[in-house]
């Protein structure tokens, strides 16, 4: 198991048989946190057909790199009905305490249906950002989360169409596949949490190497987790490399390769 994000990096949701999210007020998050929904409406702008949502955060308007992380759990439940209404972008805007929502300027997280599925804007950044290892060291603790938080429609939002990745794991490797698309990862992470119990883990960036005028980052990390399995816990040191990109205002995890490095398997008392 690798930085989370090899163990878990998203989750193919099919629509077939999936009721629409009655977003309520309030509402619960994956991660526990509450927000308090205050519209969800319909509208025809010159980008095409919209769905905007507002809500009422604890969080403060300036604390983007949270708000960031709520609006990502909001669309896990909402992107149904982003996807049932034939839109073409959403608009989740965070406004500030419920007694003063309407007061100040929200903050807006936009969200694009492209050929590559849906996207996620990245705030602040623009089309022809430049990324740095600040960026990058926050667009991967955001995705994190995301899994950690089992919101598999948000981590669908940074996974690249065509991405791949490869895990060697020298010691079991009969039972892990040398290589996988984002469609047969994703059903390696649903099994896989269906069967671990009492997951830890901490990461460390090892180094970041910037390319292609800046919009390409080759990302190192060395991941220390722990879970336990069927009577078992389950200790992984693991080696990585991701490569991220930005496109178009857009953040994607576009390649993985990732070693275990060391494990040590004992019984649970």
């Amino acid at each position: 198991m690798r930085v989370f994000s090899t163990l878990v990096m998203g989750c193919a949701l099919f629509l077939g048989g999936w009721p629409q999210t009655a977003l309520a007020d309030p509402f619960k998050l994956n991660s526990g946190k509450i927000v308090d929904i205050l519209s969800v409406k319909a509208v025809q702008t010159t980008k095409g057909r919209t769905l905007k949502l507002r809500y009422s955060s604890k969080t403060p308007l300036s604390d983007t790199t949270t708000l960031r992380k709520e609006a990502d759990e909001l669309w896990e439940h909402f992107f149904v009905n982003a996807e049932r209404g034939g839109h073409a972008r959403v608009v989740i805007s965070a406004m500030g305490p419920k007694k003063a929502a309407r007061k100040g300027t929200p903050v807006d997280f936009i969200f694009v249906k492209r050929a590559g599925g849906w996207r996620t804007l990245e705030h602040g950044l623009g089309p022809k950002g430049k990324l740095t290892r600040s960026i990058i060291e926050s667009f991967i603790e955001r995705v994190e989360s995301v899994l950690i938080h089992k919101n598999w429609n948000a981590a669908l939002l940074y996974m690249a169409k065509d991405f791949s990745g490869r895990l060697s794991d020298p010691k079991f490797g009969a039972y892990a596949p040398k290589t996988f698309t984002r469609e047969s990862y994703i059903a390696m992470a649903r099994k896989a949490f269906a069967q671990i119990r009492n997951w830890k883990h901490k990461y460390e960036i090892l180094s970041v190497r910037l390319s292609s005028g800046d919009t390409v980052a080759e990302v190192e990390f060395r991941q220390i987790g722990q879970a336990s399995f069927k009577g078992y816990y389950v200790d992984n040191v693991v080696r990585s490399t991701a490569h991220y990109e930005f496109r178009d205002g857009v953040m994607l995890w576009t390649r993985n390769r990732a070693t275990v490095e060391d494990r040590t398997v004992t019984r649970a008392n």
